[in-house]
């Protein structure tokens, strides 16, 4: 009992503490814009009207349909902490300890695996959820496609993605005889998926929710916890690329054909759609 008053008491002052940094961004950012109206009051070029260009205003989107959609990955991640909290807290620390993941691959059981599927379902979702809100931001522009309808395409495209990926290490596998290699690495893969999904849900939440001038720091900061995991990824690989006795050259080799041919695939794709 002591524990959930506790827990009451840190959840009230961390709601005031974001409050306090909100308003202190906004007052922040007032202030700057007043002290730059007062010194360019006493500027008098004339500019010709032409010339001045518009103001970039993001579209404001309609979050109606976010919040029920939300309301699955958060009961996915409610459903895996309530029946399967030892393997989320194992998929957490193997993020970062190799020998806890080799453990986790080791002793695979059904409820390991249960769990890693619906942490699966949950990094799809959320994923789609970032990409479309890294679109409105960045893009800046209304997009005409019906929301839900786009994520659910995104998430879609890059379940796809990642089981062509699948298909494309056992061909590998079956080609150079590197099956334990393959079944690592696509442990890995997952392993960081899982971890990513759980750390960008608060970036997912927030976004729709927050004031314009927060916008930049929320999708920044998702960006750089894909760019973190993505990074710790490539160190895993690497480790396990050396306790199989690859060279450098059959280690570049192999991240060539994995992850820069793909990605950049992906992106060819992206840019001429």
């Amino acid at each position: 009992m002591h524990n959930f008053f506790y827990s009451i008491k840190i959840f009230i002052f961390a709601k005031k503490l974001v409050r306090m940094f909100q308003a202190g961004i906004n007052h922040f950012l007032i202030k700057l814009l007043s002290i730059a109206y007062t010194n360019l009051a006493f500027i008098t070029i004339s500019i010709p009207i032409g010339f001045i260009p518009e103001p970039i205003v993001l579209p404001r989107l309609s979050y109606d349909w976010f919040i029920l959609f939300f309301l699955v990955p958060i009961s996915i991640l409610f459903i895996s902490l309530l029946y399967f909290p030892k393997y989320v807290q194992s998929i957490n620390a193997a993020l970062l300890n190799n020998n806890l993941s080799n453990k986790l691959i080791e002793n695979r059981n059904t409820l390991f695996s249960r769990s890693t599927q619906l942490l699966n379902i949950l990094f799809f979702i959320i994923i789609g959820l970032f990409i479309y809100f890294c679109l409105h931001f960045f893009i800046n522009i209304k997009l005409k496609t019906n929301p839900l309808q786009l994520v659910l395409g995104i998430s879609v495209g890059i379940f796809v993605f990642y089981q062509l990926k699948r298909l494309l290490s056992f061909f590998v596998s079956a080609v150079f005889n590197s099956n334990a290699y393959i079944k690592l690495y696509l442990h890995e893969i997952s392993i960081v998926n899982m971890n990513m999904g759980i750390l960008l849900i608060p970036i997912v939440f927030m976004y729709p929710f927050i004031s314009e001038a927060l916008k930049p720091f929320i999708i920044y900061s998702g960006l750089f916890i894909v760019l973190i995991n993505y990074l710790i990824f490539i160190y895993k690989s690497y480790v396990i690329s050396r306790k199989n006795n690859l060279s450098i050259f059959y280690c570049f080799l192999f991240f060539l054909f994995f992850e820069l041919i793909p990605f950049a695939t992906v992106y060819k794709i992206s840019v001429s759609y």
